[in-house]
């Protein structure tokens, strides 16, 4: 059994459907439209209602909506909770060991934060 694959998230997949399913009844509205205009043109009667138009660009625009909100809430989710994409935390539960912190703070300046004993005027 390989234990390195990923697990199947069912919310992209839905997601993916819904943005697909929209974006694809906009494009569908929208060439419609085009051909309804140049049938009207052809025939030399009126033009079709506009709101199929704006039916067309609505959906497209609902489709995009919802893929930022899920994103939006995915991360927020993901911050509150600690967990990279994988699942993982990234934040390692404490208290940590001088060997763990050295490791966590490899490569990160740091800085004495300046006591009020030592002639500096803390704000």
């Amino acid at each position: 059994m390989n234990r390195n694959k990923k697990k199947v998230e069912w919310s992209k997949v839905v997601t993916a459907l819904v943005i697909a399913f929209f974006a694809g009844y906009g494009i569908w509205s929208g060439i419609r439209y085009y051909q309804l205009c140049l049938i009207a043109i052809e025939k030399d009667t009126m033009m079709p209602d506009a709101t199929l138009a704006v039916t067309c660009v609505t959906t497209i625009l609902a489709a995009l909506m919802s893929y930022c909100l899920y994103q939006w809430g995915l991360k927020n989710s993901r911050n509150k909770y600690g967990v990279d994409a994988e699942g993982e935390p990234f934040v390692l539960p404490g208290p940590y060991s001088e060997e763990e912190e050295q490791a966590f703070n490899t490569g990160f300046p740091t800085q004495s934060i300046p006591d009020e004993g030592d002639g500096v005027e803390c704000i």
